[in-house]
């Protein structure tokens, strides 16, 4: 609505420039350009998820990530997912318990395109066992560099 407003077109207009979807005219596009510049305005990928149906977002469940190793990973995740155009949604699990690593991927399916589970336990491992998620899931655990 602040770009619109500050090119003077409405905010389909606005839309329909940033995203080439529709016409717009050559003056509108310009004044659009200039108040995204002017105002430092930036797409927001929740919206666009939203608009298209598409999931935008990489889950991450991290189970014990104070500690070095899995902090740099979730850095990693991170660093990789917004290079990859999504963005990553991080739910920490503070209680290692089966239920609280269910309820925390519960909160997340749905709004995902993939799950990456850190932990230094095998916990979430059965707790994935009763989750059928619609979208892939990568566990990395305690198990998974013992073989």
């Amino acid at each position: 609505m602040d770009v619109a407003a500050a090119a003077g077109v409405s905010h389909q207009t606005v839309s329909r420039a940033i995203n080439g979807s529709g016409p717009v005219s050559a003056s509108a596009r310009v004044r659009v350009e200039a108040a995204v510049i002017s105002l430092g305005y930036s797409p927001s990928s929740a919206a666009k998820a939203l608009a298209g149906g598409r999931p935008t977002a990489i889950g991450v469940l991290s189970i014990g990530t104070h500690q070095f190793g899995p902090r740099r990973m979730l850095t990693e995740i991170e660093t990789t997912a917004r290079r990859s155009g999504y963005e990553a949604v991080v739910v920490d699990v503070p209680e290692v318990g089966e239920r609280a690593v269910k309820d925390a991927i519960n909160s997340m399916r749905g709004n995902i395109a993939g799950l990456v589970v850190l932990s230094p336990i095998d916990l979430p491992a059965r707790a994935l066992a009763e989750v059928r998620a619609k979208a892939p899931v990568v566990l990395v655990d305690a198990t998974s560099a013992s073989g």
